[in-house]
């Protein structure tokens, strides 16, 4: 089993399912609009979210960082949407980076609110435990997470062996040989 360590809890995990619908896999261009201009706030908040003061936020706090700006939870697609837009993959956001996304991301865009397809499932875990195993797995041309089981009774219909990791705390994994994602991947007990 695999433990995804040192992401604060409350964590919020998106499972990705096998569906039947189709999928639309159109990229999108990010509209940006000036919104947040309190350069001394953003600059707090991003180093209060540098945890190891190494002048990156990882992409796992982003959600996070930006929640506390904006004073709302941020949505998984708008945390998507701004990996996307820093142009830094998950390599983490300098903070000239974060503050030109804070300043200029459309955070009025309604397509980024929308309900996430039906193929997508999130959850907020609280505790330590996780209550589900997963196993590290290679596909064809990438290397997945997946569920192997379900541990805790209360996830039953939640997470199902089966589903894929998408995102953690809104931020896309789109293959653990990434760094920042393989570096929080550690045994798990039941």
């Amino acid at each position: 089993m695999q433990k995804l360590k040192a992401v604060p809890r409350p964590m919020r995990v998106t499972f990705e399912r096998e569906s039947t619908e189709e999928e639309n896999d159109d990229d999108e261009e990010v509209r940006v609009g000036a919104v947040h201009d309190d350069v001394e706030r953003i600059r707090a908040v991003f180093e209060k979210f540098d945890v190891d003061s190494s002048g990156y936020l990882r992409t796992f706090d982003l959600s996070d960082a930006a929640s506390e700006i904006l004073g709302r939870l941020v949505t998984t697609r708008e945390v998507w949407a701004l990996v996307e837009a820093s142009g830094t993959g998950h390599s983490g956001l300098d903070l000239s980076t974060f503050k030109d996304l804070m300043q200029r991301f459309d955070w009025d865009d309604e397509e980024l609110k929308e309900p996430l397809p039906a193929n997508l499932v999130e959850h907020w875990f609280h505790g330590s435990a996780l209550g589900f195993g997963m196993s590290v797995q290679a596909d064809v041309d990438r290397v997945v997470t997946l569920v192997t089981d379900v541990v805790d009774p209360s996830l039953a219909g939640i997470v199902e062996v089966g589903d894929r990791i998408a995102a953690i705390n809104g931020s896309p994994v789109h293959t653990l040989d990434d760094p920042q994602v393989r570096n929080r991947a550690d045994s798990l007990p039941q």
